[in-house]
C-alpha cells in the first residue's frame, strides 16, 4: 500500500503543482497522511520534491546540485578523469572496460573522475528496449550501478545525470543518480544534462550531456558549444557526453 500511495502522488505532482490540501482531497486521504507520505519520500533520496510558497512541486526537470565543494586541493598540475554512457542495465554495458580506465586512472595518481551523463540505461527510450536490458526499472539499475561501478580507494566520481537516467524521472518521479549518491559515499550529484563542477576559486568544470539524437556530424554541437562560450569571453574547460570529446577552451 505503502508504494502504491508514493506512485500514486507522484501521478498528481506530475499534474503540476498542489498544496497539501489539494494533494490531500486529490488522493482522499488526511493532510498529516500525505505530510507522512512525503516526508518518507524526501527521505529517501530519490525524489526531488520541492515546497514553493505553500505549494509541492515534483519539478518537471530533475533538480540540479547548487552547493558543491571544490574538487582541487591546490598545486600546479591538475589531473583528472572523464568517463561518459556508462549505461549499467544493458546488456551492453562495457563493466570490464569500465574497470580497467578507472583503475588505470587511479595508478596514475587521479582521483576524480566525472561522468557526464547515462550512468543507467533508463527505460522506455525507445521501442524494444527491453530486449537491451539486464537490469529493469530504477531500483534494479540503480543496484546494478551500486555494485558495478568501480570502488578505488582515495577515487571519487561525480556524477551528472543524461536523458536516460531522466527516463526514470519521466516514468515514476525517481532521480536515479541522486539515490544511487545516497548510498554512496564515493560518489557526488552534480545534477543533469548542464552542470558546472567547482574545481578551484573562479574555476568551474561544465558538465554538458546533449540530447536530441545523433546530429550529422559528431563534433557538431561541441562546435556551436565552443562558438558561444567563446562570445562570454570565459576560460572554461568542458567535458561533453555522448561524443566523448573534451574541449579545453
Amino acid at each position: 500500500m505503502a508504494d502504491e500511495r508514493v506512485e500514486q502522488v507522484v501521478e498528481a505532482l506530475q499534474g503540476g503543482p498542489k498544496t497539501l490540501v489539494q494533494l490531500a482531497n486529490t488522493l482522499d486521504l488526511g493532510p498529516a497522511t500525505v505530510e507522512r507520505i512525503l516526508d518518507g519520500m524526501v527521505g529517501s533520496g530519490r525524489y526531488d520534491i520541492q515546497r514553493r510558497e505553500h505549494r509541492i512541486v515534483l519539478p518537471e526537470r530533475p533538480a540540479y546540485q547548487p552547493d558543491l565543494d571544490y574538487i582541487w586541493p591546490g598545486g600546479r598540475r591538475i589531473l583528472l578523469a572523464h568517463a561518459s554512457d556508462l549505461h549499467f542495465g544493458s546488456i551492453h554495458h562495457q563493466g570490464s572496460a569500465l574497470r580497467h580506465f578507472a583503475q588505470s586512472a587511479a595508478d596514475m595518481g587521479c582521483r576524480h573522475c566525472l561522468v557526464c551523463g547515462d550512468i543507467t540505461h533508463g527505460v522506455g527510450m525507445y521501442r524494444g528496449i527491453e530486449m537491451d536490458l539486464y537490469a529493469y526499472g530504477a531500483d534494479e539499475q540503480i543496484s546494478a550501478v551500486n555494485q558495478g561501478l568501480p570502488r578505488i580507494e582515495g577515487f571519487h566520481w561525480y556524477l551528472q545525470g543524461g536523458n536516460h537516467d531522466e527516463s526514470h524521472y519521466k516514468a515514476d518521479g525517481t532521480n536515479v543518480v541522486r539515490r544511487l549518491c545516497e548510498l554512496r559515499d564515493d560518489c557526488t550529484y552534480v545534477g543533469f544534462a548542464k552542470s558546472d563542477v567547482p574545481l578551484m576559486p573562479g574555476k568551474a568544470i561544465r558538465l554538458y550531456h546533449p540530447r536530441g539524437g545523433v546530429p550529422y556530424a559528431k563534433s557538431y554541437r561541441g562546435q556551436k558549444l565552443a562558438e558561444d562560450a567563446t562570445k562570454d569571453w570565459l576560460t572554461e574547460a568542458w567535458e561533453e557526453g555522448d561524443e566523448a570529446k573534451i574541449m579545453m577552451l
